[in-house]
């Protein structure tokens, strides 16, 4: 059986409005808004004229789905024209011809100076001028060929003003403006002889205002400085500051948001805010009767509507009665230079947050951080870290630069301007209405006590002012993703959005490290609730673990595989070249009670061994673990802090790592690999280095006592036996502590969930 198929076109038919035209007899132009209603779409339309002398078609240009615009020569000069035909060509490609006939007389003769449409509530504002005076009856004002209803008030010279409404809003309801390229607005004036006068605008964005508002009172004092303003704005989005200048200059701080009683319930019920009002009240500059004051709605860069005024003789008084609404601070300044946007917010960005300043002292744990933001960094992202600085923090001019070259922006928060930051940010928040839930938590979360009320090894750590500083600036820039060192500050993912992609890098595991620690000094000075350190966890969408077992424990103790392993990465630099002859033993430690017991267990038990076999043997001890000693035997050299290493690895013949408690990975041992140095460590010291039957021969595993001192003494004697080892080491690390090699891992793991 065949079956066969009909179709049956339907014939286009077609009509066409003239929706504005202008002719020049002078010189045979034409320009024209052409109309198009038919049953079947235009695919293209073009003219031509209806008169003794053709001069061939003008093609149109398409603006919008039904109007096309077309200007050109159409005919001879002086010649007398009454129509044009319109040749429209469909998409199945019938063709229609059309005449139209046109207006006896017209003219354009004007200009639209000022368009202004708010989205809120449908009000259009409108002025211009025509080059004659017309009465108001006589013009006609539309949008997209809609005649608005209005108001008009013309003047003597020509000028004319149009107050409307695009259409009437229900009560409570929204009205929306959508500006589509090819929309017209037009004026029209309209002769009783039938000629007419028009002029027409295609409005831009940035005619569209989002809002509506009014200052609603001011004082000012007359002898003094005070200003207090209070006003309004109406507005679809919530979110947003108020920003008042006067005679053009910005006025400090924005202005606070309150409720409105002053508006009217029908004004309210279009409202999702109960903060429409605002507020400001402080010192100002400048002097006080004759200003011109301005308010502005701003969202996200944008201005969105403005007010203003004049500070008329009415609104001077002897005192004006409001208290400064703003908390006042030396800090200030400080504060406001970090909330000035220095990154690409188009650029993929990772927010480190460091619980110490990356400028003091390269430990353990900032040199993590440092290296893994290098290699992201290499990787095409932005990096930019929120660092504590704590009053036992020394920067070093050095690393400041170093770190100010590495990361795009640098918010160094330090612990004296924590209160002062937090109560400046309180007053940034409070002149904003709330963008959602995140900014009333942040809100509350600057308010709250300085140091959480536990004496846990992660609750007294923590500091709860800090991580939300750390949030508030967090949510100033939005970064793709926000990488928080140690558990201690996992709180801050509570006040992010859930747009923002939360990894924690643990170090090490608390619990497990003060279980250790305890255990060696007995008390319970470094109790880590096991619970608490199981919450703070959960909070990150992955965690970081430093090395293989600690991947494991955690994965037991939160019950989720989102566990990724990144070890410590050190860019790989032979420092092996040292003098043949070189008696030095190099030792390099934070202050961390593990390094200060392995430190004083070495000095007790190995160095004298050492010494009786080598006399002209010499200890440096390099890093912030020498603050915590204050006797020092024979042939130590406690050097302390130190703004490079390098120097200190390349001059050394042997670096020791008497460590024999603690958790997570030894960064000491790490970068002795990685720098190609002679490494003898205790067993423990070499925990979670990378499984391979080479790492026994990138070291010498040897227990504090006579052990250790014998590995350290027969390096010293052998300059052949220590080179060869120094090239076991190096070739170790190239395999498995490169950048690329330990964080190649979690760079997949952001590039699957960012992009």
């Amino acid at each position: 059986m065949s079956l066969a198929y009909f179709s049956l076109v339907q014939p286009a038919i077609s009509r066409v409005r003239l929706d504005s035209v202008k002719i020049n007899r002078d010189t045979g132009e034409i320009n024209a808004s052409i109309g198009v209603i038919s049953n079947r779409p235009a695919r293209a339309l073009s003219i031509r004229s209806v008169a003794a002398v053709d001069l061939g078609e003008l093609k149109a240009r398409r603006v919008a789905g039904d109007r096309f615009v077309v200007s050109g020569k159409l005919f001879e000069p002086g010649q007398q024209v009454d129509a044009i035909q319109v040749r429209l060509l469909t998409w199945e490609r019938r063709k229609q011809l059309l005449v139209v006939r046109l207006p006896k007389n017209v003219l354009e003769s004007g200009a639209i100076e000022q368009i202004s449409i708010c989205s809120f509530d449908g009000t259009v504002e409108v002025a211009g001028r025509f080059d004659r005076v017309f009465r108001h009856q006589e013009l006609m004002v539309t949008l997209d060929h809609i005649p608005l209803a209005g108001h008009v008030i013309c003047d003597e010279s020509g000028g004319w003003k149009f107050s409307g409404r695009l259409a009437t809003c229900a009560e409570g309801a929204w009205f929306d403006v959508s500006l589509s390229e090819g929309t017209e607005l037009a004026v029209t004036a309209r002769l009783p002889d039938g000629s007419h006068h028009r002029v027409a605008q295609v409005p831009s964005g940035e005619q569209v205002t989002h809002a509506i508002g009014a200052i609603c009172a001011v004082e000012a004092e007359r002898s003094g400085k005070r200003l207090y303003v209070r006003g309004h704005f109406l507005a679809r989005d919530r979110r947003g500051r108020i920003l008042l200048e006067m005679n053009g200059e910005r006025l400090p701080r924005a202005a606070k948001r309150i409720a409105a009683p002053w508006l009217s319930a029908a004004e309210l019920a279009c409202l999702d805010d109960e903060r429409p009002g605002w507020e400001w009240a402080g010192d100002t500059e400048a002097d006080l009767e004759g200003a011109m004051l301005q308010a502005t709605l701003e969202l996200d860069g944008k201005q969105i509507a403005k007010v203003s005024t004049v500070i008329r003789p009415e609104h001077m008084v002897d005192t004006v009665g409001h208290d400064n609404l703003y908390f006042d601070s030396p800090y200030r300044p400080a504060f406001l230079e970090l909330l000035e946007e220095k990154h690409d917010p188009l650029e993929p960005t990772i927010t480190f947050i460091f619980p110490g300043d990356l400028s003091s002292v390269m430990g353990g744990g900032p040199s993590r951080v440092v290296s893994m933001a290098q290699y992201l960094k290499s990787m095409g992202y932005q990096v930019l870290s929120i660092e504590r600085v704590r009053p036992d923090s020394l920067p070093n001019p050095e690393l400041v630069q170093r770190m100010d070259e590495l990361f795009t922006r640098r918010w160094r928060l330090s612990d004296e301007m924590l209160a002062d930051f937090a109560a400046l940010a309180t007053d940034e928040l409070e002149s904003e209405a709330a963008a959602g839930p995140e900014a009333q938590k942040i809100l509350m979360a600057l308010q709250a006590d300085e140091q959480a009320a536990s004496d846990s090894l992660i609750g007294s750590r923590t500091n709860p002012r800090f991580n939300a500083l750390a949030a508030y600036f967090i949510s100033r820039h939005s970064p793709e993703c926000v990488i928080a060192n140690f558990a201690w500050t996992a709180p801050v993912f509570d006040l992010l959005p859930d747009s923002i992609f939360r990894v924690l890098d643990t170090h090490d595991l608390q619990f497990k490290r003060a279980e250790m620690i305890s255990t060696a000094i007995g008390g319970d000075a470094y109790r880590a609730d096991i619970d608490e350190e199981r919450e703070h966890l959960l909070k990150a969408d992955i965690v970081l673990a430093i090395q293989p077992e600690e991947k494991d424990a955690i994965i037991d103790l939160t019950g989720r595989n989102n566990v990724v392993l990144t070890s410590h990465g050190v860019d790989i630099q032979d420092l092996s070249a040292g003098e043949a002859d070189s008696k030095v033993v190099l030792f390099i430690g934070n202050r961390y009670e593990p390094n200060i017991l392995g430190l004083q267990n070495f000095l007790a038990t190995t160095w004298p061994l050492i010494l009786e076999q080598v006399p002209e043997a010499r200890l440096e001890v390099v890093g912030a673990v020498v603050e915590a000693i204050s006797e020092w035997p024979q042939g130590v050299m406690p050097l302390g802090r130190v703004p490079e290493l390098e120097v200190y690895y390349r001059l050394a013949a042997v670096v020791i790592n008497p460590v024999e408690i603690g958790s997570g990975l030894n960064i000491k041992t790490v970068e002795a690999l990685a720098f190609g140095k002679a490494l003898v460590s205790t067993g423990f010291g070499m925990k979670g280095l990378p499984v391979d039957p080479a790492a026994e021969g990138a070291a010498i595993r040897a227990d504090v006592g006579a052990d250790m001192a014998k590995a350290v003494v027969d390096l010293l004697q052998a300059p052949e036996l220590r080179q060869a080892l120094e090239q076991s080491a190096l070739g170790f690390a190239r395999r498995h502590l490169s950048p690329q090699a330990t964080f190649n891992e979690l760079k997949n793991t952001l590039e699957l969930r960012l992009f």
